[in-house]
């Protein structure tokens, strides 16, 4: 009785995830694992480096972030949506090397800057993906399940990087977060060239 029940919750779980989109949002459950890092330990890396008030990143950051909104309807009708990721993802992997050979002011805030682009286009552009990869009747839960990987990744990324951070320094978290988010570099285009996302439109 207790294994049916256990084989129901699973059932109903899994009724909860689009399926089409759960590959998708495997790419952002993976950046998002990488990125988590900068709101979790900038602060304290600052600090330790010498930096001074790393707030001037997140002014960076949140600047790039506004123009790449802005930029992605034009983006969108220069380049598939796969090439927007990979061009996202690429900037924010610089962004974690930058932060990690930081020796300046001036090196956080380019850092910022390439951070807020890579993140601004790279959500969007993975969320359509998610959503155009379903059935019209399904495209409200392949929203869904797109945004449960996003904080699932938040969420895990904070706690295992902190162990990273405990194991050896905070420093080597931006290198092992520059890791991951290559990784979803890597995820995205052997999904694209395996055709497991849909090449129309993408």
């Amino acid at each position: 009785m207790i294994r049916d029940a256990g084989s129901a919750a699973n059932r109903g779980f899994l009724q909860l995830v689009e399926k089409d989109a759960s590959r998708p949002a495997t790419v952002m459950l993976c950046f998002m694992f990488g990125t988590t890092c900068v709101n979790t330990f900038l602060a304290a890396y600052g600090q330790q480096q010498g930096l001074g008030n790393v707030g001037l990143f997140f002014v960076a950051s949140g600047v790039a972030l506004a123009i790449s909104r802005l930029l992605m309807g034009w983006l969108r009708r220069r380049m598939s949506l796969t090439a927007i990721v990979c061009f996202g993802v690429l900037f924010s992997a610089g962004s974690m090397a930058l932060i990690y050979f930081s020796a300046s002011m001036a090196m956080l805030i380019i850092a910022g800057a390439c951070f807020g682009l890579g993140a601004g286009v790279v959500s969007p552009a993975m969320n359509s993906i998610s959503v155009l990869s379903a059935k019209p009747e399904a495209r409200g839960r392949a929203s869904a399940t797109y945004f449960f990987a996003l904080d699932v990744s938040t969420a895990v990324g904070a706690w295992v990087l902190g162990l990273v951070a405990s194991a050896y320094s905070l420093r080597e978290v931006f290198a092992v977060s520059g890791v991951l988010v290559l990784g979803a570099l890597l995820l995205v285009l052997w999904l694209h060239c395996t055709q497991r996302l849909p090449r129309k439109g993408f």
